[in-house]
Order: C-alpha cells, then sequence, then structure tokens
C-alpha cells in the first residue's frame, strides 16, 4: 500500500499498516483513533502539524513510528 486515504472513517480506532510502502501520512486523523502503527514503511516526511494533531486526538494511546534501515 503506497499511500493511505486522505480521509478515514470517524470511527476507525486501529490502524495497522506497518511494512507497507507509506511515503507520507494523512494531515488529520479520526478523533476515535487508540492507535496507529506506521512502522517498518518509507516516510520520507512527516505532517508538520504531527505534535498538535496528536494532542488533540485525546484517545490516541498508541503511536508506533520506527525508521526503515537504509543499507
Amino acid at each position: 500500500m503506497p499511500k493511505l486515504p486522505e480521509v478515514l472513517p470517524d470511527s476507525l480506532q486501529h490502524l495497522e499498516v506497518s511494512d507497507n510502502q507509506l511515503t507520507s501520512l494523512p494531515e488529520d486523523f479520526p478523533a476515535m483513533l487508540h492507535t496507529l502503527a506506521v512502522s517498518g514503511n518509507q516516510l520520507s516526511s512527516l505532517p508538520e502539524n504531527l505534535l498538535t494533531q496528536y494532542a488533540r486526538v485525546p484517545s490516541l494511546i498508541c503511536l508506533e513510528i520506527r525508521c526503515r534501515s537504509r543499507c
């Protein structure tokens, strides 16, 4: 999967998209999101509002972002 939809369902609580080919993340995430796992992708950048966005998602309890090694 190279890209997530720009608009995700409002009722989405868990999003596990690790080890895909994502290069970017949407600017906004649903308010009900509890878990976001995006490790092992090819993210070249993160949204500028990443920290403020997650501060506005009070239900988010797990954010997993690990970089893939560039060997």
